[in-house]
């Protein structure tokens, strides 16, 4: 279905061509200096591994899906390519291409034996573990060096009381506000329009 935007794409890859794009979901002009295109984890849809400069002049990974880019024009703007940024896209790959990260933060997620069966079951986005321990307490330690992005769409999914995440505390706050929120829309019974 996207065969022209992937030629245009892969040949942009080839020629190290910088190109801008139009995100068909918000409307959004990007210019990117494309890596390659990555198959997600759950081989679902095709990404536009990528790197540009952030609006404070860093270059910056970025991931897109296929799918929503639209209007190709080819640019001349040239964002040097550094070891730095081949690791990182490296490591997207690895790890999941829907989800770009430019933090190496270890996370830590305690699961007990329902949150393991759990994850066991939540297959669509599921993290790869990089290392696991028991506790004294018969629970899991889970090990991850991945998304945080990642790790807060996977792991809000699951029941209460299966999996807690123990560090870092921003993604433990970020779980935590999301379940307060939806907690506070049943209490209330409305819908918040933000």
């Amino acid at each position: 279905i996207f065969k022209s935007t992937y030629d245009k794409i892969m040949s942009c890859c080839e020629k190290k061509q910088s190109f801008s794009f139009t995100n068909s979901i918000d409307g959004i002009k990007h210019t990117v200096m494309p890596y390659s295109v990555s198959v997600g984890k759950e081989e679902l849809f095709n990404y536009l591994l990528c790197y540009a400069y952030d609006e404070k002049g860093s270059i910056k990974t970025y991931t897109c899906r296929l799918s929503r880019i639209t209007n190709i024009i080819e640019s001349n703007i040239k964002v040097p390519y550094s070891d730095d940024v081949k690791k990182q896209l490296e490591l997207i790959e690895r790890y999941g291409s829907a989800y770009t990260f430019n933090e190496r933060e270890e996370t830590c997620v305690l699961l007990n034996k329902a949150g393991i069966s759990s994850f066991r079951q939540i297959y669509f986005g599921r993290p790869k573990v990089e290392k696991k321990e028991e506790t004294d307490e018969g629970n899991y330690r889970y090990y991850f060096n991945c998304s945080q992005y990642q790790l807060y769409l996977y792991f809000r999914r699951f029941n209460a009381g299966e999996a807690l995440v123990e560090y870092p505390q921003e993604l433990q706050d970020k779980i935590r506000i999301f379940h307060e929120k939806s907690l506070d829309t049943y209490k209330s019974g409305n819908l918040s329009n933000d």
